[in-house]
């Protein structure tokens, strides 16, 4: 959104800008029925598509296939992006609520059951914005490629205002199942209440906010990804399934699941560490450089 302003001459800090987008955001949690929810992300899932699409035009159309890039980046740059591969691709929050909620959940992790096919179109259309992109601008990428769109360009603009729009729109998704799996455990807790609804409505604003007050903390996009990534990622997707593997299955598991366990459970603990510690650097080094 700052980059949309600023093509228009209105210079804002990003904070600003979060501010002004947090109200629609904030709103839009207020839509707790999974059935409202799947109209308006088909909707914003197609908008993102159609911004995709036109990104890739961008990265292929003026890309001269003589450029040569680097292969292999830096080594010390290696857990940052293990933190944002980890962060892209690791959805276990989602898997098991949206089964639940699926007429014919056997569908859901069959061979060519949803889970699978969608993961192969996430992979391809990764591969392709990533290589594309890198391709064309090189080091200069930014954390999110739409970002390096031309400033003057009026399709480039309409293209950042629909990925824009699309994130936007599919907030209250990613917001659903958090709510979802906390609720009923505050509510045991603290419940009954005398006004539910009310309750429920300040329980979802304070969710937003903390998300909220996440999204101040950094303006580098990959950087603040690859944080999340390696903080949560590293431990739902590999340490916690390897380590419950484990102590569930000990005596039934053969060696190479044992060692394979292990492995993971040892990456996941290294990758954790050292991408969290280095993009906790590269934050306080923005932060630095703003002061």
């Amino acid at each position: 959104m700052g980059k949309i302003a600023e093509a228009y001459s209105w210079k804002q800090n990003y904070r600003v800008i979060l501010a002004i987008i947090l109200l629609p955001m904030w709103v839009s949690t207020f839509l707790g029925n999974l059935k409202l929810l799947t109209p308006i992300s088909l909707i914003a899932n197609i908008i993102m598509w159609i911004g995709i699409v036109l990104v890739l035009y961008y990265s292929m159309a003026n890309l001269d296939v003589t450029t040569k890039r680097n292969l292999i980046s830096h080594p010390e740059k290696l857990p940052l992006f293990f933190g944002i591969v980890l962060f892209a691709f690791e959805g276990i929050t989602f898997i098991i609520p949206l089964r639940m909620e699926m007429k014919e959940p056997e569908f859901f992790t069959s061979p060519c059951g949803i889970l699978n096919l969608t993961m192969v179109v996430i992979i391809i259309l990764y591969s392709l914005v990533g290589v594309f992109a890198y391709w064309m601008w090189g080091d200069k990428v930014e954390g999110s490629a739409f970002l390096n769109l031309p400033q003057e360009e009026g399709l480039a603009i309409a293209t950042k205002i629909l990925i824009s729009v699309g994130v936007m729109f599919t907030f209250a998704l990613h917001m659903y199942i958090p709510f979802e799996i906390a609720y009923p455990r505050f509510y045991r807790k603290w419940g009954p209440f005398k006004h539910p609804v009310l309750i429920i409505y300040t329980y979802r604003s304070v969710a937003v906010l903390i998300t909220y007050g996440l999204a101040n903390i950094s303006a580098n996009l990959a950087t603040f990804i690859s944080l999340i990534g390696a903080l949560t990622g590293a431990f739902l997707a590999l340490f916690l399934p390897a380590l419950l593997e484990l102590v569930m299955m000990y005596g039934s598991l053969t060696y190479f699941v044992i060692v394979k366990d292990i492995f993971i459970i040892v990456v996941a603990v290294g990758s954790a560490i050292t991408g969290t510690v280095l993009s906790i650097m590269s934050i306080v080094n923005e932060y630095m450089g703003e002061d």
